[in-house]
């Protein structure tokens, strides 16, 4: 992690690369929390406010230039993968825990999706009891 000196001392792309490890990284460290494969918890904080300096920086120096610091393509690139494993990482969450559900409260959803009468027989039968009086 870089301090503000440094931060200020970096080129555009340079900070970019920067604002992507730490993003690739933070990613990881949260996993390892999440499976409880960390102990330290403060590293996500750390890393959360580097990465809020580097971008603070960004909004700095376009302000100062008036033109837009465009987005580094490659961030959006990250942005998308980490969204696609989270959605990854929650369809195996749901797997598992059909897969753990005991045989006998599968069997007794499909049973009662089959012994649930339609609602057009029923109101069909409603409509022609009307129709009959």
């Amino acid at each position: 992690m870089l301090s503000i000196k440094e931060i200020r001392s970096l080129s555009d792309k340079e900070l970019n690369k920067e604002l992507i490890k730490l993003k690739k990284e933070l990613l990881k460290i949260t996993y390892e929390l999440k499976t409880n494969q960390r102990e330290d918890t403060d590293k996500p904080k750390k890393f959360r406010r580097s990465i809020a300096q580097i971008e603070t920086e960004f909004s700095q120096r376009q302000n100062l230039s008036g033109a837009k610091v465009p987005k580094a393509e490659s961030s959006q690139k990250v942005e998308k993968k980490t969204e696609e494993i989270k959605a990854e990482k929650k369809e195996k969450v749901e797997k598992k825990t059909e897969e753990e559900k005991p045989e006998a409260i599968k069997e007794t959803k499909e049973e009662s999706k089959e012994d649930k009468p339609k609602k057009e027989g029923f109101f069909k039968k409603l409509t022609s009891k009307k129709e009959d009086k």
